[in-house]
């Protein structure tokens, strides 16, 4: 009697749980991390592509910096997750505006043997999304790492974030030229509005998605 019970209770546990190594390879979302080059940290986007990459951000004051993300990709025994997809790994911002085409912020490519990838843009979005009110950060297939937000901000001529410059956002920017200041439309992040962002502006109309 006491055989048969053992033998029962192995086969609910065999049934019930699975080994360990079942979950090597998987990603453990609070083994895997990121780390970004600088921060805070912002980028001039548009939808086509055709903005900052993440190595020539702006800190505040218009100076250029490396903002690159490097994204490493651990299971629960800290082994490294070899050629996890790239377009599995993306940016995404927390609150404000931002929004994006489809793949406009995945990682360069999949991960190496060591487990890592970068993202290092340009991205191809609009809207906005402040580096010090909001920030970004990284998903896995669809999850958030568990870690706070980079201070990384991202602003576009994309301002009513339909993905398309066009004339709508000239009108939005027209509007609020020498008015209070907002980070949306200062796309070199020198704490001021002026002519120079209108360049930008004058630089991405046209700009959609690939």
């Amino acid at each position: 009697m006491k055989t048969t019970a053992l033998v029962l209770g192995l086969g609910l546990l065999t049934v019930g749980f699975f080994p360990l190594e079942a979950y090597a390879q998987i990603p453990d979302l609070s083994h895997c991390y990121a780390t970004i080059a600088h921060e805070p940290a912002s980028i001039y986007s548009l939808p086509d592509h055709g903005g900052d990459s993440l190595d020539n951000a702006y800190a505040y004051g218009a100076q250029r910096v490396d903002a690159t993300i490097t994204v490493v990709m651990l299971d629960m025994f800290d082994n490294p997750i070899y050629l996890y997809p790239s377009e599995d790994i993306w940016l995404v911002g927390v609150g404000g505006e931002f929004v994006f085409c489809p793949g406009g912020t995945v990682a360069d490519h999949a991960t190496d043997e060591n487990g890592m990838t970068t993202i290092s843009g340009p991205f191809a979005a609009g809207g906005s999304v402040h580096p010090l009110e909001n920030g970004m950060v990284v998903l896995l297939s669809g999850q958030a790492l568990e870690q706070p937000p980079f201070a990384l901000g991202s602003n576009s001529p994309d301002i009513n974030g339909d993905l398309v410059v066009n004339l709508s956002d000239v009108v939005l920017f027209a509007q609020n030229f020498g008015a209070v200041y907002q980070y949306r439309y200062d796309y070199n992040w020198d704490g001021v509005v002026n002519l120079t962002d209108a360049v930008f502006l004058a630089q991405g109309i046209a700009s959609a998605c690939p």
